[in-house]
């Protein structure tokens, strides 16, 4: 049972991660574009960019808790 909960944990931390990089390209293209710090979009991805990173802190806390427990 363990294991399958470290596969979902890990799975998880990927699909933010994935999220994250996403969130970062577009935010360097708006910025190499041009587009002024104090905007709407900019802080807009900022906020989407902070939650997906608190989850992924979560996450990897909850992980290697897990991990430690299974070993």
């Amino acid at each position: 049972m363990k294991k399958i909960k470290l596969w979902l944990l890990a799975s998880k931390i990927e699909w933010h991660w994935w999220f994250i990089l996403r969130i970062r390209r577009k935010g360097n293209s708006l910025l190499s574009g041009g587009m002024p710090l104090t905007s709407q979009k900019l802080y807009k991805l900022n906020q989407k960019l902070s939650s997906h990173s608190t989850e992924v802190n979560k996450a990897e806390s909850a992980y290697s808790a897990l991990v430690k427990s299974v070993r």
